[in-house]
């Protein structure tokens, strides 16, 4: 059984909202350096980003060899954002307390969605 994709505006919509409210809330906070804040975000985003478009790979794969893929890239995805994560710390000169908060935060939030986005395409897929 497919799912529609009008059942993903959920998602979609928290995703924009949690975007919005991150911007809204590093330009209302004075104390928050705003490339700090909005980095971060952004590295949660795309640490979710890289395991939606694997999703999207490996999607119509069997459930074992879904799951095989599913660990082998979630490993290299936390290498990679663990990597961008300590080489934009050392490189740049962003406020470090902003950017971590903001990422710890980003990529929480944006996990659940992820989570709940693959628990209902494997609600629905043949075992």
């Amino acid at each position: 059984m497919e799912i529609a994709q009008s059942q993903y505006r959920t998602e979609w919509l928290a995703v924009i909202l949690a975007g919005a409210a991150s911007l809204i809330l590093s330009l209302a906070v004075p104390s928050i350096d705003v490339v700090g804040w909005i980095s971060g975000y952004l590295l949660g985003l795309l640490a979710i980003a890289v395991h939606l478009v694997m999703y999207q790979l490996f999607k119509d794969a069997d459930w074992k060899q879904f799951l095989a893929y599913y660990y082998l890239v979630f490993f290299l995805r936390l290498l990679l954002i663990l990597s961008l994560f300590f080489l934009v710390l050392a490189v740049t000169n962003i406020e470090q307390v902003s950017f971590t908060l903001s990422f710890i935060i980003s990529y929480i939030l944006h996990s659940v969605i992820d989570i709940i986005l693959i628990h209902k395409t494997s609600t629905n897929r043949p075992t």
